[in-house]
């Protein structure tokens, strides 16, 4: 009898020994395996959004005003007026663009806290923070560009009618500015691209 015990109590030791081993195993599992990727389905939608609107900068034709000189110098102030129409044309739509990627960006650093795993969803998060701070140094260009536009466009508007039309006043120091921002958007585009590649490249392991 108390054999017959003693082996009913072994029998459940060694059952209960590999419940334990089965439920560690599982937990063991659980912890070590790979953390699948979680995107919410507006980042991608938002994410679409981003190209698109790159795509839409690149097909857009900037205005080289460097004729100006040119026509300034055959007396052609009429011609001048209309390239600088033509360029304040191009830089409005470029300000268009911007405006658009500022916002999906902003909204896109908003959804990418919720990317998972937590690796994933820092880049997720420095690449469309990068975004917005390379759209933001963009507009900023453009706008300070198109105050220089149409100070020049008003000075050969004035020309053409017939005025002596002083040198617009601040002009140099707007040209400089100008400068100073295309410098600090093109860094920052540097900077974008770094972190959108790093991050797709993270998406496709």
């Amino acid at each position: 009898m108390e054999s017959s015990r003693a082996s009913h109590r072994f029998r459940r030791l060694i059952a209960s020994a590999l419940l334990a081993a089965a439920i560690g195993g599982g937990l063991a599992y659980y912890f070590l395996r790979p953390i699948r990727p979680f995107i919410p389905p507006q980042f991608l939608e938002r994410r679409a959004a981003v190209t698109k609107a790159l795509e839409e900068l690149e097909r857009i034709e900037d205005v080289d005003i460097q004729p100006l000189t040119e026509l300034e110098a055959k007396s052609d102030f009429e011609g001048a007026v209309t390239l600088m129409a033509r360029a304040l044309t191009a830089n409005r739509a470029y300000e268009n663009v911007m405006a658009t990627l500022i916002l999906v960006g902003d909204e896109l650093g908003t959804l990418a806290l919720a990317v998972k795993p937590d690796s994933l969803g820092e880049k997720a998060i420095e690449a469309f923070s990068s975004l917005s701070r390379f759209a933001e140094a963009e507009r900023r260009y453009y706008q300070d560009r198109r105050a220089l536009y149409e100070k020049t466009e008003n000075y050969y508007a004035g020309r053409a009618a017939g005025e002596s039309a002083a040198v617009p006043e601040h002009l140099a120091d707007l040209v400089e500015r100008v400068n100073a921002d295309l410098e600090e958007a093109e860094r920052l585009k540097r900077d974008f691209k770094a972190a959108i590649k790093a991050f797709d490249e993270a998406m496709q392991r």
